[in-house]
């Protein structure tokens, strides 16, 4: 589970289904995705980064957003 990232979503206001539709993806698989039962590519993560960044006027990295710990 992406700690992280689930909280940041929360403290923009995304759910895992407007972040799903922000990527292109389905709120199933991005479930899976969150969940660690399937893997990001690269361009999800990236867009993903950028649309937290913008939103909270911040300059996380990907390690940050996607550690697993």
């Amino acid at each position: 589970m992406f700690r992280n990232l689930i909280a940041e979503m929360a403290r923009a206001g995304y759910t895992y289904k407007a972040m799903a539709e922000k990527i292109g993806i389905g709120e199933v698989a991005y479930s899976k995705k969150i969940n660690g039962k399937t893997n990001w590519t690269v361009t999800e993560m990236v867009i993903i980064q950028d649309i937290l960044n913008k939103e909270l006027g911040t300059s996380y990295t990907l390690d940050y957003l996607f550690n697993k710990a």
